[in-house]
């Protein structure tokens, strides 16, 4: 993945259920396994025989507009209040470049045949949404290719979802990594830099000053397409007095 809008997306799960298949969303376009080329975007293999993984990839994020991701158990599509997808270990991953920007699991004891895992919006920030709901698509009126009509009031602009935080947020540790990583970083230790950068931002996702530090790693190690979505997420976080100091740390280097 070279391109500096794009990202890829991958699936993975236990042995049952047999089949899970990745959707994503977006304006005129719905990727998934009937349709697995789309505008800038596209699935790599349909896997019907667990474990996955499957691999979604946008090859270029269109600005100004949003993108969902979700999971449909295709196996047990007709039983919305089955608790297989959510016993099935599903794992998703998303890459940015090289380098692997958010991870989710789906959420455990819960009902029902789709997980909408996150919503990138029109400013290509994610949203988190990592939610379990249910559909009949058995139903002579629905079909998988309807997803879209079912979860999109649920995750429509107008409406959107509270962020679902992903760590416990301990935002005095997550300081400690990032001062941590602004010594190493000094000294040249990039990698090493990089990997505090990261547990600062997963241990507090608003930390901005962080998100801006991992840029400026990333920029330097010659990561340019985590460079920019570091970057992009870091002036998203900034507001008020702290937005000034953020974007002037960004331009200055």
């Amino acid at each position: 993945m070279t391109s500096l809008d794009g990202m890829r997306v991958v699936l993975s799960w236990g042995e049952k259920p047999f089949d899970l298949d990745s959707h994503l969303i977006f304006p005129g376009g719905h990727i998934y396994f009937d349709s697995k080329e789309g505008t800038d975007a596209n699935l790599d293999v349909d896997d019907t025989d667990s474990y996955g993984p499957e691999t979604v990839t946008i090859s270029k994020k269109h600005f100004g507009e949003s993108y969902i991701y979700a999971v449909q158990d295709y196996s047990n599509k007709g039983l919305p209040n089955s608790n297989y997808l959510s016993a099935s270990k599903a794992k998703v991953f998303v890459y940015v470049g090289s380098s692997l920007v958010r991870s989710y699991s789906v959420p455990a004891g819960k009902r029902g045949n789709i997980w909408t895992v996150f919503k990138l919006n029109p400013n290509g920030e994610f949203e988190d949404i990592n939610s379990v709901t249910s559909a009949n698509f058995n139903d002579t009126t629905l079909d998988v290719r309807d997803l879209a009509t079912v979860i999109m009031p649920a995750t429509d602009s107008s409406a959107p979802a509270s962020p679902a935080m992903q760590n416990s947020g301990d935002t005095q540790l997550a300081r400690k990594y990032n001062r941590e990583g602004e010594a190493v970083y000094k000294t040249g230790q990039l990698e090493q830099a990089i990997q505090l950068f990261q547990q600062a931002t997963e241990l507090d996702g608003n930390y901005g000053q962080a998100f801006s530090n991992l840029g400026l790693a990333y920029q330097k190690n010659g990561n340019i397409a985590e460079a920019i979505w570091a970057n992009r997420k870091a002036i998203s976080l900034a507001s008020g007095a702290n937005a000034a100091t953020t974007r002037a740390i960004q331009t200055s280097h």
